[in-house]
């Protein structure tokens, strides 16, 4: 077998023997990724920004695959984009003018970056993400060197059907327009190639009437928001509910917090390896590929420092992906000075160290157990209502909706007014995502402390069950 096709089988073989290593086995990880695990399989609606081509391709695979759980189908899912994402990478370093070594290096030192393992391991949107910016640079940058129509065509399809699929695809617009205009600015003028790209557009935004039909269809088992007409349908897809954490900081917070903040999550990601840069800035002569990767890089990041969110650190995958892309000209640049045996080793080397420092964090922050609590209290308690976390709110999901639990509900509310209209006013609970309504009458267990010390102070009585659960019961004095 060739060098050209061993490398790219050595690099999926690996990673995907790593990624099934350390696979998330069932339900588990966070809220996000238990509903990801079942609403495709049900073909349900999730969170904005709705991801319609994610979940449609996690219908076809959990459906198809006839082997393990759900959850675990969906997981995998995740780490089939991930490998994949990792062997475009190594298609575009190698494009770039390095040797096959060097960009083997690069795929697999960004295989077993904390943040992208993590998401490839667990049901979740993102490695997909990273496959559409692999796949959209790549393209372009064919296009720029061939200049052939049908490239240009490909890489408008690919950017558009990414839409349909994470909106901050929209970071990477910047970077296209750059590369179209500095390569033949004519293209935009061209009715043909237009008309052409617009139709490519059209064809690939109709992933989103997915969200639009699965809402009207009173038979949909979980609706996370209701699309139902082009207004609602905006909202969804353009994350409206997150405008409020979009530029939030002063430029002090952005200089004195932010920056050093994401700074610190990048050198995370890569540690030492990333002295490996500058060199791959030296070794690329390719100015506007540069560019290019340049503002790729800065849409992403920007976008980052200036979005109040938790898990920050996803949003800055495209950014590690560029990083893979220089760490990979840089150790090509080394490997100039070094024997091929010699190369080999140490392209070998630095993956590995960088793996094997990161494989107790990625095991730890899967969250294996996360789920666990909600399960042995499901499985025991018989029916009942649960005042949960809006985590332990998706895993009951799952369990109701994919292994066919009944009588068991989950609110993801502890409030008093709710516990009150319940327990003490024996009304009906909804619970608008599932179209069903909690019986009044059901036990009342919750899983969460916050509202078990607020329940306590307004008069409720608490039972400890133990493994953090307690069920409760209305005030003595409460009058029905």
């Amino acid at each position: 077998m060739s060098r050209s096709r061993l490398a790219p089988l050595l690099l999926a073989l690996v990673l995907g023997t790593v990624y099934l290593a350390t696979l998330l086995p069932g339900v588990g990880h966070e809220a996000d990724t238990g509903e990801m695990q079942f609403c495709g399989y049900v073909l349900g609606v999730p969170h904005p920004t709705g991801y319609p081509t994610y979940v449609l391709l996690n219908h076809l695979f959990t459906r198809a695959l006839p082997l393990g759980s759900v959850a675990w189908r969906a997981n995998l899912l995740s780490a089939v984009f991930a490998v994949a994402a990792a062997l475009l990478l190594y298609r575009l370093v190698l494009s770039l003018g390095a040797r096959p070594a060097a960009a083997l290096s690069a795929a697999l030192t960004f295989g077993v970056t904390p943040t992208f393992w993590l998401h490839a391991v667990v049901a979740e949107v993102y490695s997909l993400h990273v496959l559409f910016v692999a796949a959209t640079a790549l393209a372009f940058l064919r296009w720029r060197r061939t200049g052939a129509d049908r490239d240009l065509f490909v890489a408008g399809a690919v950017l558009a059907l990414s839409f349909t699929h994470h909106l901050t695809t929209v970071t990477l617009l910047p970077a296209v327009a750059f590369l179209v205009l500095t390569t033949a600015p004519r293209t935009l003028l061209d009715p043909r190639k237009l008309a052409a790209l617009v139709v490519f557009a059209a064809l690939a935004a109709l992933p989103y009437a997915y969200l639009v039909w699965r809402s009207r269809d009173p038979q949909t088992p979980y609706l996370a928001a209701e699309t139902s007409d082009l207004s609602s349908l905006l909202a969804h897809v353009s994350g409206a509910q997150f405008r409020v954490d979009m530029a939030p900081f002063t430029a002090e917070q952005l200089l004195r917090v932010r920056l050093p903040l994401l700074l610190s999550r990048w050198w995370r990601e890569f540690h030492a390896l990333l002295l490996l840069v500058p060199l791959g800035l030296v070794r690329m002569k390719d100015r506007p590929a540069h560019a290019f990767l340049g503002l790729v890089f800065a849409g992403s990041f920007l976008f980052a420092l200036n979005y109040r969110v938790r898990d920050v650190e996803v949003f800055l995958l495209p950014c590690h992906l560029v990083t893979a892309v220089y760490i990979g000209l840089g150790l090509d640049l080394v490997l100039d000075r070094l024997s091929r045996p010699v190369g080999w080793a140490v392209a070998a080397v630095l993956p590995l160290a960088l793996g094997l420092s990161q494989v107790g964090e990625v095991q730890r922050a899967k969250g294996e157990d996360a789920a666990v609590r909600v399960r042995r209290l499901v499985e025991t308690r018989g029916p009942a209502l649960l005042l949960t976390s809006y985590h332990d709110f998706q895993f009951v999901n799952y369990m109701m909706l994919v292994e066919g639990r009944t009588g068991v509900f989950a609110i993801p509310d502890g409030s008093l007014a709710t516990v009150r209209r319940y327990l003490v006013e024996g009304r009906p609970l909804p619970i608008p995502e599932l179209h069903k309504v909690v019986p009044p009458g059901l036990p009342v267990y919750g899983t969460r402390a916050n509202p078990r010390r607020r329940l306590i102070e307004a008069g409720y009585t608490i039972e400890d069950l133990g493994d953090g659960v307690y069920r409760v019961g209305a005030p003595p004095s409460a009058a029905r």
